[in-house]
């Protein structure tokens, strides 16, 4: 029973570890896109995750932002991000900064494709984390049902919910390790060992093995 349980939430770790992957590549891409071609907005926003979503999701279309009220933008930087209590100074500069893109890329760059493009990346966005999500559920209900609280494993310091989880994915009840060194050699902490000859290297890196 505990080998078939520590598979499962194994699956589910693995599966939750790649939703998250693809959730930071369809940020890249969203923010690549941003600093490529305004970069003023990018540098704005500071690459905060948090603050450029709160402000492309309400404002995907550039002309939108541009002609937004000074006190709308702040408001929505104040709901989603400290940005050091400059609200209406940075809800100023994105203001601004979005006025001037909107007259250079004008009849230069489709401002409709520009729209386009960030709303269908935003949309990803939620995609991925509504997957991510899902998975860090069923991660979360894998691990209770075999483990139930788990209290001695989250007593460990620096330990919680999602650690907890993947390391009962990787080692069960840990019954398989008749020491701490065979535990510590499958967690690959021992140190490697190297020799040739008269010499030898006792303390090299970690194997990770």
């Amino acid at each position: 029973r505990d080998e078939g349980g520590a598979e499962a939430i194994k699956r589910s770790a693995l599966s939750r570890a790649d939703a998250r992957v693809h959730l930071d590549q369809c940020w890249r891409r969203l923010r690549s896109y941003v600093a490529a071609t305004v970069p003023d907005i990018d540098k704005i926003l500071g690459g905060s995750r948090t603050r450029t979503l709160a402000v492309l999701g309400r404002w995907p279309d550039l002309r939108a932002l541009a002609r937004a009220r000074r006190t709308t933008v702040a408001g929505v930087l104040r709901e989603h991000s400290y940005c050091g209590g400059r609200h209406e100074e940075i809800a100023d500069q994105l203001r601004g900064a979005a006025s001037a893109w909107v007259r250079i890329l004008d009849g230069y760059y489709d401002l409709g494709f520009w729209h386009i493009k960030v709303a269908g990346m935003l949309e990803d966005i939620d995609d991925a984390t509504r997957r991510f999500d899902r998975y860090s559920e069923q991660l979360q209900q894998l691990w209770h049902a075999f483990y139930g609280p788990d209290e001695l494993l989250l007593s460990v310091p620096g330990t919680g919910p999602v650690t907890a989880a993947t390391i009962r994915g990787w080692l069960g009840d840990g019954s398989r390790f008749a020491r701490a060194q065979d535990f510590a050699s499958y967690c690959g902490f021992t140190p490697s060992n190297w020799s040739s000859g008269t010499m030898e290297h006792k303390h090299r890196a970690i194997t990770k093995e």
